[in-house]
């Protein structure tokens, strides 16, 4: 059976360049591997790592979402929907069509916007013990990556710790490595 990172290179994913994430993604995933899971990909560009997915999770069902189109080819597991992340009117449309999902990596955007709004949306489908990622943290450090008003990435982040310990919002545990955050739901 092929490893993450073996994949990831196979199919030549953008996550080839973050193989930091690739160890932990191995390690929260892998439990979760050979399950029926459902998926969402936010931030798609031209499938490859919408590929990596189908490979690894052999069982698994898939929603791409991304601003652009995608070329991906047809596959009875993925579906792809287009749309902005930073529209939670979009997302409620998206979440009504795939109403559950065990885990959302969000690769999208990455401003402070579209993280904010797709978790704070998104969140409530994620089902328990479902697992939220969040890549690219770096960008919270970019001004062009922050709309004004709204915490940075990381600010919000740091709150939803708060949530862990006032019990809100069913957090069970926020794991950080660089550039990544996941985000457990109780069981």
């Amino acid at each position: 059976m092929n490893t993450l990172q073996n994949l990831v290179l196979k199919h030549k994913t953008d996550k080839s360049h973050h193989l930091n994430f690739i160890k932990y993604y191995e390690e929260y995933f892998s439990p979760l591997r050979e399950k029926p899971v459902r998926i969402l990909e936010i931030g798609v560009q031209k499938g490859y790592s919408i590929a990596t997915w189908l490979e690894y999770f052999p069982k698994a069902s898939i929603v791409g979402m991304d601003i652009n189109p995608s070329p991906f080819p047809r596959d009875p597991r993925y579906a792809f929907v287009q749309g902005d992340q930073s529209d939670s009117k979009f997302l409620e449309s998206v979440i009504r069509h795939h109403p559950l999902f065990d885990i959302v990596i969000d690769d999208g955007g990455h401003t402070n916007e579209c993280v904010i709004v797709s978790f704070n949306s998104i969140w409530p489908s994620v089902t328990a013990g479902g697992l939220y990622c969040i890549e690219d943290l770096y960008c919270a450090y970019r001004p062009s990556y922050q709309r004004p008003g709204l915490p940075t990435q990381m600010e919000f982040i740091k709150g939803l710790l708060d949530d862990i310990n006032n019990e809100k919002r069913g957090i069970a545990s926020i794991h950080f490595s660089h550039e990544l955050a996941i985000i457990s739901k109780k069981a």
